[in-house]
């Protein structure tokens, strides 16, 4: 009895050294458990900062309860490489780190731009890529690099030989406690969230609808990336909808119908052309305003003095971005919510579509695009909303451009060659291009004079670039005129 009592000390204390050992043993794969985590700390308070472009030190304090999440998440993935040897171990580690590191820069620039993250529907818009590294420096910040700076350091240490030594070996039994420990911790988490928050619907938070900003907090980056790859495979799955659920959908639609009443705006433009000009990135806060004694706006501002004008108004667009726009502007349906419409659904037809109404009045239509067609699958899309004839860049001599394609000015000179043959009565979609972002108009269009400093900054931009659309607008509009089309249009 006394010998057992003798040895219990001694096993104690060799526990500690156990611990301390396996540390030392695998101190590759916890020297980057560890760095991820600080990377998760840090991804989560700069998105939390102004314009995702600096460090709130707030959100690591807020972060506290889900930082074991965190952790586990990536013990989770890490794990995989303890059941291989030393230097594929390494390998496995470095590009899980690399790859990591890459995906949360990405969600950062796609937060800047979209107000969401990354997620594998954008895999489907390879078309979009072309003459986008304007955009992309546009949204980049030198805060990005900081998740960069260790992996520089761990190549520079390995090129000279001072590397951290790896890991001594495989361990599947390492493997296994971490795994099971880590699942446990995060099932048991998963089912307490889903029970306690629900969203407004009553739906339990980790769904779809849930917002992103929420599902990034509770999960990190690399649960939200593993959640996403589970929606994903959801989404691409046909959903075929049953003859119940269809005749649902039908009750739906007639017990909500609306029936309005007809007012004293009905007829009011009857058989009159309709022209619609979606402008990118108009911001409310430039209409009718002025910067020393100049009008931002001024030919915007004058078809304002004589339209209905709505100022109090929300965007509804999502991944689709700009695509959106177009899908909300001419069938009065939201976009998806993962993804772009255009891209998922290109081939959905829209029996109540502008394009199609109009068309029931005698109308014939024509959307004039300043992109190639492929881009946001404009062409496709567009057709199956119900235009009658498609024009994009490559029916357009695109060589004025100015940021991401085609100057306005050029693009609406060519655009009215297009309307003048149009069968009238006609409903015209067209799109600017030159205000949308990085807004670095060259100095030969740049005809509102700021204040030196504030023409050098982006809000200096934005107000050149608007400016310089408004002023290619009313170049339009007078051509319109000229050539007999604007007394008959709306």
């Amino acid at each position: 009895m006394n010998d057992i009592n003798l040895q219990q000390p001694k096993i104690k204390e060799k526990i500690p050294q156990r611990i301390s050992d396996v540390f030392i043993d695998y101190k590759y794969y916890f020297f980057t458990v560890s760095i991820l985590l600080i990377k998760t700390i840090l991804f989560m308070a700069v998105i939390d900062s102004v314009g995702a472009s600096s460090i709130n030190l707030n959100r690591g304090i807020t972060n506290l309860p889900v930082i074991p999440i965190y952790l586990s998440s990536i013990i989770l993935l890490l794990s995989i490489s303890l059941l291989f040897n030393k230097k594929t171990q390494f390998k496995i580690l470095f590009i899980l780190n690399t790859l990591i590191s890459i995906i949360m820069i990405t969600d950062l620039c796609f937060y800047r731009s979209f107000s969401s993250y990354f997620n594998l529907f954008v895999l489907q818009m390879g078309s979009n890529t072309e003459n986008l590294g304007s955009s992309i420096l546009a949204i980049f910040r030198p805060i990005n690099i900081l998740f960069l700076i260790d992996i520089f350091v761990v190549i520079f240490l390995f090129k000279k030989r001072k590397a951290i030594n790896s890991n001594r070996r495989k361990s599947k039994k390492l493997f296994f406690t971490l795994t099971i420990l880590s699942i446990l911790y995060l099932s048991v988490n998963f089912l307490n969230i889903n029970k306690n928050f629900q969203s407004f619907s009553g739906e339990k938070s980790f769904s779809k609808s849930m917002m992103p900003n929420n599902k990034m907090f509770y999960l990190g980056p690399i649960g939200y990336h593993v959640y996403d790859l589970y929606n994903f495979y959801l989404n691409v799955k046909p959903y075929e909808f049953s003859k119940e659920k269809l005749q649902e959908i039908d009750n739906w639609y007639k017990d909500n119908d609306e029936n309005i009443i007809d007012n004293k705006y009905k007829d009011m433009f009857k058989g009159k052309n309709l022209l619609f000009i979606q402008v990118e990135s108009l911001e409310n806060f430039v209409i009718n305003k002025e910067i020393n004694g100049q009008e931002i706006t001024p030919n915007i501002n004058k078809m304002i003095s004589n339209s209905l004008y709505f100022d109090n108004f929300h965007e509804q667009v999502w991944n689709g971005n700009s695509s959106d726009s177009d899908l909300i502007m001419n069938t009065s349906i939201h976009p998806v919510r993962e993804g772009s419409t255009f891209f998922r659904y290109p081939n959905n037809t829209y029996p109540h579509s502008l394009p199609n109404l109009m068309e029931g009045l005698g109308y014939s239509s024509i959307a004039i695009h300043p992109d190639s067609g492929d881009y946001w699958n404009y062409k496709k899309a567009l057709a199956s909303i119900g235009f009658d004839k498609f024009v994009s860049a490559e029916n357009l001599d695109t060589s004025e451009k100015i940021g991401l394609g085609i100057s306005d000015k050029s693009y609406f000179n060519q655009a009215i060659n297009f309307i003048k043959e149009q069968k009238q009565p006609f409903y015209g979609f067209t799109v600017t291009l030159t205000s949308h972002t990085p807004f670095k108009l060259p100095k030969e269009y740049r005809n509102l004079n700021l204040d030196e400093e504030f023409d050098k900054n982006e809000l200096g931009d934005y107000f050149q670039s608007v400016n310089y659309t408004d002023s290619a607008i009313g170049e339009f509009i007078q051509k319109l005129d000229e050539e007999g089309i604007l007394d008959n249009t709306v």
